[in-house]
């Protein structure tokens, strides 16, 4: 599709925002007429910049994406084998997510960066059964910039670590999780960003603000 200039919305903005990353120039949207950070809070999107550097471009990044989604395989067959599963046991929700439909949609609709959420999440998930903080804390600070929203799957997760009995552990993730939550969506609306637009589109008759909707 890219090849025969059918490139998609989202793959169009990411492609820009990492072109402009990679030539050290400000990253502002001209397809969406706004910062890189006021539509969605993705920082993390310049650990890409690199696919760029090397002029892989759209290609390197679909590629990419394609990896980071199989990643998530092997990362549920070591969660499932820590949880107690044998091998042919933990073997199948790995099989299961590279067969699944939904993923292959995901893979070969566009490009988004929160395609590399499902193995930071796994890891984070073995971190806590594993009890390995340090992997725990690098995983939920990758992840957490790679959309705004995905704090709030880390609350839930640091709710399910303080029922595993480490309240003290789930009670510091939950918080810093709802912290980065209202910070970028914060920092997001100061720059006047697309809450208001989504808002808007989303709502209805209800009124014209998410909380509207």
């Amino acid at each position: 599709d890219h090849e025969s200039f059918r490139t998609g919305f989202d793959t169009a903005i990411y492609d820009q925002l990492l072109w402009l990353l990679a030539e050290g120039r400000d990253p502002f949207s001209t397809v969406l007429n706004r910062p890189m950070l006021a539509d969605h809070f993705q920082p993390g999107l310049v650990l890409l910049t690199p696919l760029y550097w090397l002029g892989l471009g759209v290609p390197g990044m679909l590629v990419a994406q394609s990896l980071g989604l199989a990643a998530a395989a092997p990362a549920l067959y070591a969660l499932a084998r820590a949880s107690g599963a044998t091998e042919p046991l933990a073997a199948i929700p790995a099989l299961a997510w590279l067969v699944c439909p939904w993923v292959a949609t995901v893979n070969l609709f566009e490009f988004r960066p929160t395609a590399f959420l499902p193995v930071l999440l796994a890891l984070s998930a073995l971190a806590a059964v594993e009890r390995r903080d340090l992997l725990l804390v690098a995983t939920t600070l990758v992840a957490f910039t790679l959309k705004e929203d995905i704090a709030l799957t880390y609350l839930a997760l640091g709710a399910a670590v303080a029922l595993l009995g480490r309240r003290r552990a789930g009670a510091l993730l939950a918080a810093a999780s709802a912290l980065w939550f209202f910070l970028a969506t914060g920092i997001m609306e100061s720059l006047n960003g697309s809450y208001d637009t989504f808002g808007e589109r989303f709502a209805g008759e209800r009124g014209e603000t998410v909380a509207d909707a």
